[in-house]
């Protein structure tokens, strides 16, 4: 890597997030104890998520600061509660160095039967900040074909994100992991007497939930 290429990767480091601004930071404590909180919701039904994973870590660049290796490390986990808000206060690390920012953090969430959240920033300096996340639910479509305009052995049809299946027998189904609580796009390809045919299909899937979907060809 050349020298502005680890100027920038040291500035992406030590810079806020575009979605993550500064814009809710008010003063905390006295220079060395931070705070951050939030609430985290379900996409779609906006409904809090209690027992979310709340995962603290605490990352710093190894090293030179020219040179771009960046160590995360989780300092803390926080149980969302019945309303899905968490709370961590924490004693943040200053360098030692005249380099400012060289420690930061950042919150991430987990919780079964949800997409893992994007990380966001949670620290830069003295202050209290306040993080809220949005989960993308998972769901299912349990998709079943069959060939029931067979014309031959090279038959064929290919589901978008799943399987192949070939052949003049097909009758057998699958299950997609989509995103819930949105419409959700399926499309298939179907090959008959060397013609290919492309459909598709918009199918609301709920949280948690499988749909079915029946495909004849």
């Amino acid at each position: 890597m050349n020298y502005f290429g680890k100027v920038l990767l040291a500035l992406l480091f030590l810079s806020c997030e575009k979605d993550n601004d500064d814009s809710n930071i008010i003063p905390y404590a006295n220079g060395t104890k931070s705070k951050v909180s939030g609430q985290v919701i379900e996409y779609g039904s906006n409904k809090p998520i209690p027992g979310a994973k709340v995962i603290l870590q605490e990352g710093y660049i190894s090293g030179s600061l020219l040179s771009g290796r960046t160590v995360w490390t989780a300092i803390d986990t926080f149980v969302a509660d019945n309303d899905g808000k968490y709370q961590f206060e924490f004693f943040h690390k200053v360098d030692d160095s005249d380099r400012k920012e060289l420690y930061a953090y950042k919150v991430y969430i987990e919780k079964d039967q949800y997409f893992p959240s994007l990380e966001k920033r949670a620290h830069k300096g003295m202050w209290t900040k306040n993080l809220n996340f949005v989960l993308d639910p998972y769901a299912w479509i349990k998709v079943h074909v069959k060939n029931v305009y067979s014309f031959d052995e090279k038959d064929y049809i290919w589901i978008g994100g799943g399987s192949n299946y070939y052949g003049k027998s097909v009758d057998t189904s699958e299950i997609q992991l989509e995103f819930g609580n949105r419409m959700s796009k399926l499309v298939w390809f179907v090959g008959h007497n060397k013609i290919e045919t492309r459909f598709e299909d918009s199918i609301y899937v709920i949280a948690r939930d499988t749909v079915p979907y029946e495909i004849n060809y």
